[in-house]
């Protein structure tokens, strides 16, 4: 099931496709869908590729239960193939047309990827797009979710009765779910179906393979806008470390084993470039991108070497254009930094990047988001081999969201030359702008830095403005932010815990 539309949208269009399953007198059938909209752009053409487990046609037994308590609904679903969750779906009916969140949830119980729908008029089916499409690995389960701040919600029992799925085009519906928190719902009643669905796409329906040979023609692929991220709203509840990415529950679905062939620096006339599923071995030199380079895209990759926007360096004009298109993309890959040769550091620098999913390891610091990033589900450390480092470093002008955070000390035991687990120093200018939210600051088990974070700077200027620190979980055995984080216009601390489910307060150790 898939909309044109990029919000929500009451109904879903229709496809003539073959009826793969009816389940009852309500036509619960399985169906693909796919969508032809005029004049597709990338985005749209991605989209055109989805589908869905459940048809557009169906209609539930009971559009909107009597039961008025707030719940969240769920699918437990799989695919047999790998690919991308760009949406999530559900039936909408009377009181429970109001806005509301939509959720993903990994099998262990980590949401990694959130959705908001918007109140609507009519009966019908609700998508929602996510703003950047989430991996799905086959054969593995994950929930979607949505919340009925009301209840009234879409139900019919007995479809999955009796441990029954049902399945579509390689998608696999296994068991509704109910919970009455806004966490991943895991109870199962009656066999029931709560009327949600996917918006999945096989890998490869978005881009072209792409050669081993340096391009000598204008990439085929081109992104669309500026990424942006979800949720727009702040988390709620207590977050726990299952909740996280691990080193292992990021990168690439499937290890690359097909050496990219192009150099190592990238200018403007490979600005879109996609490199998909590719070894990109510049350990020596770095991957470096000239002043002019735009919308290069890394996806299920493995790329050895720091990652640096040359010309998009503190004290280069562009660097401080906050509203610059992304130079570079990861999504999906490992980038390891292991050689500091040309003062390679870390493994990103400095300017105008977006890393999802991915893992993210450097020496002396994973990273430095100097001005106008997006980082998102990722696990960003270091290796324990810099007695001077800090797990990340950020400036400006950026989103960090469902990440963890560690910094790996190079002695066991307190400090161990780590500053910080994130560092965001008022130093090469102000402290502002920052959305820090739903973040594991994780403590090494060997020991680590004093302090989760620190604001150093901040606390003695009234200018580290914008800066908001919510719904964070803090390891225990150390400091928050050692009493640094500001209280200038705009910041905000809220909602932050401890791993014992304490909530956890600036300037408080544990």
């Amino acid at each position: 099931m898939t909309s044109p539309l990029a919000g929500a949208s009451p109904a879903r269009p229709r496809t003539a496709v073959a009826l793969l399953a009816t389940v009852t007198a309500a036509a619960l059938a399985f169906l693909p869908l796919t969508t032809a909209s005029p004049a597709p752009t990338a985005l749209d053409s991605s989209r055109t590729a989805a589908y869905g487990i459940w048809s557009d046609s169906t209609v539930p037994a009971v559009p909107s239960a009597k039961r008025a308590k707030s719940a969240t609904l769920g699918l437990v679903f799989s695919s047999t193939t790998s690919g991308r969750l760009r949406g999530v779906q559900y039936y909408a009916a009377g009181a429970n047309r109001r806005a509301t969140t939509g959720s993903l949830w990994n099998a262990s119980g980590r949401r990694i990827a959130s959705v908001s729908f918007p109140r609507t008029t009519k009966n019908g089916w609700k998508t929602a797009w996510l703003r950047s499409p989430v991996k799905i690995r086959a054969g593995k389960k994950y929930t979607v979710s949505y919340r009925a701040p009301k209840g009234r919600y879409a139900v019919q029992p007995d479809v999955f009765a009796d441990g029954r799925t049902r399945s579509a085009n390689g998608l696999t519906a296994h068991r509704g779910t109910i919970g009455n928190d806004r966490g991943r719902p895991t109870k199962a009643r009656r066999g029931a179906h709560y009327f949600i669905d996917v918006v999945f796409a096989p890998f490869g329906t978005t881009s072209t393979t792409t050669p081993t040979t340096t391009p000598t023609t204008t990439p085929t692929t081109t992104p669309t806008t500026t990424p942006t991220t979800t949720p727009t709203t702040t988390p709620t509840g207590v977050p726990a470390p299952a909740h996280f990415p691990t080193p292992t529950s990021v990168g690439p679905a499937t290890e690359p084993t097909i050496a990219y062939g192009g150099d190592c620096t990238f200018d403007a006339s490979e600005s879109n470039l996609v490199i998909d599923n590719r070894v990109v071995d510049c350990g020596s030199t770095g991957v470096r991108f000239a002043v002019g380079a735009t919308g290069i895209v890394f996806r299920n990759s493995v790329i050895r070497g720091q990652m640096f926007t040359a010309g998009n360096a503190p004290g280069d004009p562009g660097a401080e254009n906050a509203s610059r298109a992304p130079v570079f993309t990861v999504e999906d890959s490992r980038i390891v930094q292991s050689s500091t040769a040309n003062a390679q550091d870390r493994a990103l620098c400095c300017a105008h990047f977006v890393v999802r999913n991915s893992l993210v390891q450097g020496t002396h610091s994973g990273l430095w988001a100097y001005n106008n990033a997006t980082l998102v589900g990722n696990y960003i450390t270091t290796d324990g081999t810099d007695s001077h480092s800090s797990g990340m470093r950020v400036l400006k002008n950026t989103t960090l969201r469902d990440n963890t955070v560690v910094c790996k000390p190079v002695t066991p035991g307190q400090d161990g030359g780590c500053s910080a687990a994130a560092v965001f120093y008022r130093e090469f200018g102000v402290t502002q702008n920052l959305t820090i939210e739903h973040n594991f600051f994780k403590l090494d088990p060997v020991g680590g830095p004093w302090f989760a974070t620190r604001f150093a700077g901040c606390n003695t200027a009234d200018d580290c403005v914008n800066i908001r620190f919510t719904g964070n979980l803090f390891s225990q055995g150390w400091g928050a932010d050692g009493g640094e984080f500001p209280n200038d216009a705009g910041d905000v601390w809220s909602g932050n815990y401890w791993t014992d489910g304490t909530p956890a307060l600036s300037d408080q150790s544990r």
